[in-house]
């Protein structure tokens, strides 16, 4: 699964020398988690930030929650989980079909995981 990985500055962080300092030293001493792949590390144009693309095999709401206590001091993060184009444009198509299977239906619909003795439809 994909996630983006979003930070800004945080209000009121420490802006010094000595601060910015510390910061970086943080910085080149952090490595990426064996289990996380980074596939973009971006930063703003703007200096105000940057964002990361990252891929794991398995969703750990630890493993992303570590990467950005790291450094929570300095940025406030959004951690997005993303996907690919064609994959969101065929979730697309699954839902609009399936509620296009629902109108006109008398009582209410079936449950998107559908009874026992049909697969899921959505």
């Amino acid at each position: 699964m994909k996630f983006v990985f979003q930070w800004t500055r945080r209000s009121g962080a420490p802006h010094s020398e000595e601060d910015l300092v510390a910061e970086r030293r943080v910085f080149d001493a952090w490595l990426p988690d064996r289990r996380l792949t980074l596939l973009h590390f971006l930063s703003r144009s703007d200096g105000r930030g940057g964002m990361a693309v990252v891929e794991v095999d398995e969703v750990d709401a630890r493993l992303l929650g570590r990467t950005a206590a790291i450094f929570r001091p300095w940025y406030e993060f959004d951690i997005i989980p993303v996907m690919d184009i064609p994959d969101a444009i065929a979730l697309d198509d699954e839902a609009r079909a399936f509620r296009e299977r629902l109108s006109g239906a008398d009582g209410p619909p079936d449950r998107p995981d559908g009874p026992p003795d049909r697969p899921a439809d959505v």
